[in-house]
């Protein structure tokens, strides 16, 4: 099992003021039970400039955040990266995995996509497979298939005499 830290549940919010050298339609979340805003959370403390990640991460750990999705009915995976402050997580738990194995962020986009997580044990699996077409609507689909492939050959065809 994977050592994975929660950094909570994060929603949206409009802050009674904005920051300085906020934008008029900057966004904000802020997590929920302690009300602490994601740009200070994620972002190196403002008195250490010198720090590149916030105190809050590792630098070498997978930032990954997660919502039910209703058709699914689960905790869908969305983005999962090295680089928290790449997260924007309104409607969204955050988690930490602390050995992954990899920060190489190619590898860990194919191992996290389209993976669900069970925000009470923190297990991620695997989406289940496809349902299985029945012989009409595999059919249906290949007879689809061949009249997109006429039809590109056709305009395929009106472009070179147009050409």
């Amino acid at each position: 099992m994977m050592d994975i830290k929660s950094h909570g549940d994060w929603q949206r919010y409009t802050p009674h003021r904005l920051p300085e050298g906020a934008p008029p339609n900057a966004m904000f979340s802020r997590r929920i039970g302690d009300g602490v805003d994601w740009y200070d959370y994620v972002n190196p403390p403002k008195d250490n400039r010198q720090r590149l990640f916030s105190e809050n991460f590792r630098e070498d750990s997978v930032k990954i955040a997660f919502m039910f999705h209703e058709y699914e009915q689960k905790w869908k995976i969305g983005p999962s990266v090295i680089d928290a402050t790449l997260i924007f997580p309104p409607n969204h738990f955050v988690r930490e995995i602390i050995d992954f194995g990899t920060t190489d962020e190619d590898e860990i986009i194919a191992r996290l996509r389209n993976r669900f997580i069970d925000p009470d044990s923190n297990e991620i699996t695997e989406p289940p497979p496809p349902p299985q077409l029945s012989s009409e609507e595999r059919r249906v689909s290949e007879n689809m298939l061949a009249v997109v492939m006429d039809l590109m050959a056709r305009m395929e065809t009106l472009e070179k005499k147009l050409a």
